[in-house]
């Protein structure tokens, strides 16, 4: 059986598309808390983050930020959340892993905050140590560098932005009231 979110992507259901290529789906979100809110789901069916391929990920990184650029510039909010609820116990209630970009003006009544409870000192720490032997050895990958050939010699090299890409929060720093 499809999920609600593979239905939008084959047409099944309508849905309001902003954008589409091969990999992702964006529309605008059903049940909206904010205007402007949006959906970015894999056109490939993923129940969840852990799930969805490296590149792919990367590549709804770019997407993501590139939408909240439009959105802080075209809708002119002082801010977004970008929401993942990433399974039952995270208030996922599509099993699709999706992102939500929610715009934000300052006063603007939503409250996504949460109450903090209060944890033992004991649990803490057990949950720290578990962490930490489970990301023991973790590496990142550097995508800023490429590696490069140069007469036959491998070579990284830092991939730099030209001058005319401007920070999006100095942007949005000389719009604010």
């Amino acid at each position: 059986m499809k999920c609600d979110y593979c239905k939008f992507i084959e047409g099944e259901e309508p849905v309001e598309v902003i954008f589409q290529d091969e990999d992702v789906f964006v529309f605008v979100a059903e049940s909206a808390i904010s205007p402007g809110q949006i959906t970015l789901i894999p056109k490939h069916h993923y129940p969840i983050y852990e799930q969805t391929p490296k590149k792919l990920l990367r590549k709804i990184s770019d997407l993501i930020n590139q939408l909240s650029i439009s959105i802080f510039e075209g809708l002119q909010v002082h801010g977004t959340n970008i929401l993942i609820q990433n399974g039952l116990g995270a208030g996922q209630s599509t099993p699709h892993f999706s992102l939500e970009i929610i715009p934000r003006k300052m006063k603007d009544g939503l409250d996504l905050q949460w109450e903090p409870q209060k944890v033992e000192e004991f649990d803490i720490d057990d949950s720290l140590i578990q962490i930490q032997s489970l990301t023991e050895g973790l590496t990142i990958e550097d995508h800023d560098k490429e590696t490069i050939v140069v007469d036959g010699e491998k070579s990284e090299a830092v991939l730099e932005k030209s001058d005319d890409e401007e920070n999006y929060l100095l942007k949005s720093l000389r719009k604010r009231p």
